[in-house]
């Protein structure tokens, strides 16, 4: 596949896309295969190192952002006949509540997903003021005369500030996980929508 082949196939693989993300992503491999021609190899040896157009363009689909890759991907590459207008006009009462049912059902998991998050924090923010409170209201027994009240409040304070440091490295590192697999979701999504019109 020489320079101009592998261009057109980029072109082709990244349809609906907007001209000037398509123009940029053309230059981007045209410079690329220029850059290997002019330290001595042939068009299509340095579009075989480059690769497929296929991965080119699924390159680029997995760097853009899912909103363009959605529309890209839902821009038909022809008109619609009138028989698939009315097939799926016709099929709307059984696939329209579906989809609606899927999408429901996936923002409600990546809610709940997040909810966990900020209630971990809730309750660690809890035994936090639980332990200020309670140091301090032990710290008032004890200057009151109170002294063993006082003590057992200071060290249930300090055993719930002790408690509140501890469930802050697990509520950080659940956020984290919760932002990895939320990236991981996403690149899934996208990478169906960029290889569902592969051909």
């Amino acid at each position: 596949m020489n320079r101009k082949e592998f261009l057109n196939e980029v072109e082709r693989r990244l349809h609906g896309l907007p001209a000037e993300d398509i123009s940029k992503a053309l230059d981007y491999f045209g410079e690329m295969i220029d850059d290997r021609t002019e330290d001595g190899m042939s068009e299509e040896e340095a579009v075989a190192e480059i690769g497929t157009a296929q991965e080119a363009a699924e390159g680029i689909l997995m760097e853009l952002p899912l909103k363009k890759v959605v529309r890209a991907r839902g821009t038909p590459r022809r008109a619609l006949k009138a028989w698939e207008i009315v097939l799926i006009a016709l099929g709307s009462p059984v696939w329209l509540p579906l989809l609606l049912a899927a999408l429901v059902l996936v923002l409600t998991l990546y809610i709940l997903m997040w909810t966990v998050v900020v209630v971990l924090y809730c309750v660690d923010i809890a035994l936090f003021a639980a332990g200020i409170g309670g140091t301090a209201f032990g710290i008032a027994y004890v200057v009151s005369a109170k002294l063993p009240g006082g003590i057992m409040l200071i060290g249930a304070g300090a055993a719930c500030l002790g408690m509140a440091m501890l469930a802050l490295s697990g509520c950080n590192l659940t956020a984290v996980g919760m932002a990895k697999l939320s990236r991981a979701i996403g690149r899934r999504i996208k990478s169906i929508f960029v290889k569902r019109r592969e051909a």
